[in-house]
This record gives structure tokens, C-alpha cells and sequence, in this order.
């Protein structure tokens, strides 16, 4: 169990490492201040990396609580706290909290900025279009309207903000486009004069945030319920928080009593009538304490399918008894109760969290 926490945690912090480089690399390409379509993008970016400083806590608070639950006398509860310390007083740690810190703090501070006024034509001098359109290596644009968002703001960095004549662009942009994308232009000539139109037409086709509002709560509710198994728990709570950060992100409110039943609908039968009871029980739950509790669900979905595949290959690898040895009684010993039948049919022990509070007991 404990091992287990430890190798999340170590992957949670290798992720956390590569999502400062993304939000740095974002940054040198688009330094402060924003306009309000790349504060969506950075917005976004402190979000996750906020959510992942927190899980980092989380887990260390879950360690702790572990080696506090410990008997005194127990030998391992001071190699728990010893390595709690040795993680904690980590150099690289310590240095990539305070690094993921500041730029949180300092993208919070450049959400506030503002654009300063735009030159007039005078100040700003007119370049002579002498460079040729580069090579763009953007996925093609295939008229998904969730698409794009993202694809519109790799075109402008690569291309439309360029000092590039204008049919270079269209001959660019048409190389991008796919299905009913390339559809939605194909009547226009390739000239100077029609790039403009081109770019405005799929603007309106396929930049309508009402539209893009409507298709995010449309797929959000077509998101079919998690099975009963850890890969498909994590996999619909990752769909389902992606699709709600989006929606915050365009701001929708997502903060009423239809949208936190349309979330819990998507886990299985036991995880939803927790979620239930939690959202009932509880005083003002926002969709984030059950995004949080979701994602908690999923982390004890893993430990638990581990924990079944660690006894399942202990079993497999006992050696067979001789044929002089007079056989068990029980064709079975449960993990959890001890009783004559498998582990995973325990009659005793149903949901994921008694099995889990189980083990514990069984291994003080």
C-alpha cells in the first residue's frame, strides 16, 4: 500500500515536471501580457498545474496519516516516517515546488494584465513581403468544431500573424483543411483578395462559442458510465473533468444541481451512490469537490486492481503439494474473511473501499 502511494507520487511529480516545461515553452512563444483567447490557454495550463501541486500534498498527507495510524513499537512506521522525510527534504523537490510556486503566482498576476493599445498605421512600418510561406506542421483541420479553438491558434502563430503575402497564407490555410472544413471554402479562388474571406468564413462556420458551449454539454452528457474496472473509471474521469475545465474555460456555469447529476452518472453503481450521498450530505458541494473525490475513486480503483493482480500471482506461484500430503479441506481461502470462497466473490467484503480498509486491518 504504502509502496504503492510512493511510485503514484514519483509519477505525479515526473508529470508535474513536464507540465512546467509545456507552460514554459507556452510562455516563451506567447510572453505577457495576453489577449483574452491565450489567458484561456494559460488559464487553463495553471489549473492542471495547480491540481497537481495539490495531489502532491494529498499524497504525502495520506503517508503520514498511514505512519500515524502505526503502532509505536512497529519497526516500520520509523522507515515510513524516514522515507516521508527523505522524499520531503528531496533537493529536486524542493526546488521544482518552489519553481511550479512562483509561476503559478505569476500567472495569476499576468491573467490581470491587460494589452496595451494598438500602434495606428503610422508607427507601425509596412514590411516588404519578401518571405515564402514555411512548411507548417499543424493536424489538419477537418470542421470538429472542439477542434477548433486549438488549431485556429497554432494556424495564427505559424501563419496568419506572419509578414506573409496573403495568397501564400490561403495556399497554406487550404493545405490545412480536410472534410467539411475544406467544404465550407471550396467555391473560393486562391487570390490575395479572397484570403480574408476565407479565414472570416470559417471563423463564423466553426468559431461560435454558443455552438462550441452546446457541443461540450451535448458530449459531456453522451459520455457512457464507467464499467466496474480501473482503466475504464480513470479514463471516463479524465473525459469528464477535461470537458467540464472546458466549459468553466469559456465561462459556463457549470455550478448547479444538473451538471453535478450528469457527473456522478458517469461512474459505476457503488462510486455513484457515494457521490450521491456526498453531494447530499454535504453543505454547497461545487463540481470541483466531486471532480476531486472522482479522481480519488479512481486512484483506490488502482490500488485495488494492484492488489488483486499481486495476490492472483502470488497464488499462481505456489508450488503444488505432493501427492502424500492430505489436501485442505476448502477449495478456497478468501483474502478478506478467510471463508471458503474466492476472494473475488466475498459476500463480506463488497465495495472497493471495505476490501481495501480490510487489507489494512489484516496487515497491522
Amino acid at each position: 500500500m504504502v509502496d504503492r502511494i510512493f511510485t503514484y507520487l514519483d509519477r505525479s511529480i515526473n508529470e508535474l515536471r513536464e507540465q512546467k516545461n509545456e507552460y514554459t515553452n507556452l510562455f516563451q512563444q506567447h510572453p505577457a501580457p495576453w489577449s483574452n483567447v491565450i489567458k484561456v490557454m494559460f488559464r487553463a495550463q495553471l489549473k492542471i498545474l495547480q491540481e497537481s501541486m495539490t495531489y502532491w500534498d494529498e499524497c504525502l498527507t495520506r503517508l503520514e496519516n498511514k505512519a500515524g495510524n502505526m503502532r509505536n513499537d512497529d519497526g516500520e512506521k520509523q522507515k515510513l516516517l524516514d522515507r516521508i522525510d527523505e522524499h520531503s527534504n528531496d533537493a529536486g523537490h524542493r526546488l521544482l515546488k518552489r519553481e511550479v510556486s512562483k509561476i503559478i503566482l505569476e500567472g495569476e498576476g499576468y491573467l490581470e494584465l491587460e494589452l496595451p493599445p494598438p500602434k495606428t498605421t503610422a508607427d507601425i512600418p509596412i514590411p516588404t513581403p519578401t518571405l515564402s510561406t514555411p512548411n507548417v506542421s499543424i493536424q489538419k483541420f477537418d470542421g470538429d468544431i472542439l477542434k477548433w479553438k486549438s488549431f485556429k491558434q497554432r494556424y495564427d502563430h505559424s501563419v496568419h500573424q506572419k509578414s506573409y503575402p496573403s495568397v501564400e497564407k490561403m495556399i497554406a490555410l487550404l493545405g490545412l483543411l480536410e472534410g467539411d472544413a475544406l467544404a465550407e471554402v471550396q467555391g473560393f479562388e486562391v487570390s490575395n483578395e479572397n484570403y480574408n474571406s476565407v479565414y472570416q468564413a470559417l471563423e463564423d462556420r466553426f468559431g461560435n462559442e454558443q455552438i462550441l458551449i452546446r457541443q461540450l454539454q451535448t458530449q459531456l452528457r453522451s459520455i457512457l458510465p464507467a464499467k466496474e474496472e480501473a482503466k475504464s473509471i480513470r479514463d471516463t474521469v479524465n473525459k469528464v473533468t477535461n470537458m467540464v475545465r472546458q466549459l468553466q474555460n469559456l465561462n459556463v456555469n457549470t455550478e448547479n444541481e444538473a451538471t453535478i447529476l450528469d457527473i456522478i452518472e458517469k461512474m459505476p453503481q457503488n462510486e455513484r451512490i457515494e457521490l450521491r450521498y456526498f453531494s447530499m450530505s454535504s453543505k454547497n458541494v461545487t463540481v470541483d469537490q466531486i471532480l476531486r473525490k472522482m479522481k480519488d475513486m479512481a486512484f483506490k480503483a488502482e490500488i485495488a486492481a494492484d492488489d488483486k493482480r499481486e495476490h492472483s500471482s502470488r497464488n499462481n506461484s505456489e508450488p503444488p503439494a505432493n501427492d502424500g500430503q492430505i489436501s485442505s479441506s476448502k477449495k478456497f481461502a478468501c483474502s478478506f474473511c478467510n471463508e471458503d470462497h474466492s476472494s473475488i466473490h466475498c459476500p463480506k467484503f463488497i465495495s472497493v473501499e471495505d476490501r481495501i480498509q480490510q487489507i489494512n486491518r489484516k496487515n497491522y
